[in-house]
């Protein structure tokens, strides 16, 4: 059975601007809480702890977004170069219900959890 990439390459370019609009408007909200914790003096450490902590959330929401942007670009490169739906580990072909349920997939189950119990080893 083959893999209609067409449908998943419109599916994967519709996360990604939605991506680059969550990554825009997260880079705005960092923007202004730099600006107004610049503005006032922030003398009590209730509100600094506060302004650190939601700046912290911000960070952590970017560099959330920034993987999946390049887990997006990966799976598109993936379908360009026919290898879309082929685990880059074994080879052996993503059943497209996993693809379904993540388009960005690059590896087969199996493989997955090889790859996330030898990540847990290492933390």
């Amino acid at each position: 059975m083959s893999i209609n990439t067409d449908y998943f390459r419109e599916i994967l370019q519709d996360r990604q601007t939605v991506v680059l609009d969550d990554v825009g408007r997260h880079m705005n909200e960092l923007a202004s809480d730099r600006e107004a914790t610049s503005l006032r003096d922030v003398t009590d450490t209730k509100d600094a702890s506060f302004a650190s902590a939601v700046a912290g959330i911000r960070q952590a929401g970017l560099q959330r977004e920034a993987e999946e942007l390049e887990d997006i670009r990966g799976a598109l490169a993936r379908i360009d170069n026919g290898v879309y739906g082929q685990c880059i580990v074994c080879e052996a072909p993503i059943p497209e219900e996993r693809l379904e349920a993540w388009p960005t997939a690059k590896r087969c189950r199996p493989c997955q959890q090889e790859h996330e119990q030898a990540r847990a080893r290492r933390a």
